[in-house]
């Protein structure tokens, strides 16, 4: 969730994928429309597919901050 509570980054990782990445990132939108950003890994096949920017924004203490998928916070610099 981002600072607001408003968004959501969301990752799915699957031994086997029943349907297309984009089929399922479509279905999870419409189920959660908080999702910023949708991350579907096929593991069987090793692919990640990313749907959305990949990142949500914060600020804390006046410094901007990202939360990105595959990390946890960063600092965007300003």
């Amino acid at each position: 969730m981002d600072a607001a509570d408003e968004k959501i980054l969301l990752n799915l990782s699957s031994e086997r994928l029943t349907d297309s990445p984009e089929a399922i990132a479509s279905v999870l939108r419409a189920a959660l429309p908080g999702v910023e950003s949708i991350l579907v890994q096929d593991r069987r096949a090793d692919k990640f597919e990313l749907f959305g920017p990949g990142y949500l924004s914060y600020m804390a203490g006046g410094a901007n901050f990202a939360s990105v998928i595959f990390r946890f916070f960063r600092s965007t610099g300003s």
